[in-house]
């Protein structure tokens, strides 16, 4: 199930046009909400599949009862991958409202992905669900390696070969 719908882009696209107002279909508006239903699809698609990547580490995924939030999300990376598809892979200006939007979104999703920010959301509760989110574990426990595996001992214990002579570095390591 998608989160958002095709009508969810084209409000975002074209702010005021979508719903048509009365019978008549609405314009054209030389943007991708004038895409068939079916590419705006796949576009939310892409951009849901993208969303739930970064949320999906945390929270149950896909969204069974998408929070508006989430909705607008999901039509702002629709909107985005709408739009790559519309300037058939053309790039789009940094200043571009749909390419800002989806930065914005871009930023808000890594915020999430690094538990900066939470949603009002079911926490994922599947074995490993939060594997690799947030900070990095260590699974091993103990001293891997210690100074005499490698023949080292510290220069104040390793100075016998020149006994009347202090060492130049207390405390570095010297190999035996």
């Amino acid at each position: 199930m998608a989160y958002s719908e095709p009508n969810d882009v084209r409000n975002v696209l074209a702010p005021g046009v979508w719903p048509a107002p009365g019978p008549d279909p609405a314009p054209k508006t030389g943007t991708a909400a004038d895409l068939s239903d079916d590419q705006l699809n796949a576009a939310i698609s892409q951009g849901d599949n993208l969303i739930d990547s970064y949320i999906g580490g945390r929270y149950a995924t896909p969204v069974a009862d998408p929070p508006e939030g989430l909705i607008q999300w999901s039509a702002t990376a629709g909107a985005y991958y709408a739009t790559l598809t519309y300037r058939k892979g053309k790039d789009i200006s940094d200043q571009d409202p749909v390419t800002r939007r989806f930065a914005i979104l871009m930023q808000m999703l890594q915020r999430i992905s690094t538990g900066s920010l939470t949603l009002p959301l079911p926490g994922n509760t599947q074995p490993g669900a939060n594997a690799g989110v947030g900070s990095p574990v260590n699974p091993y426990s103990g001293d891997l390696f210690d100074s005499s595996d490698f023949n080292l001992v510290p220069v104040n214990s390793a100075w016998p070969f020149y006994p009347d002579v202090p060492p130049p570095w207390p405390g570095i390591w010297v190999w035996r």
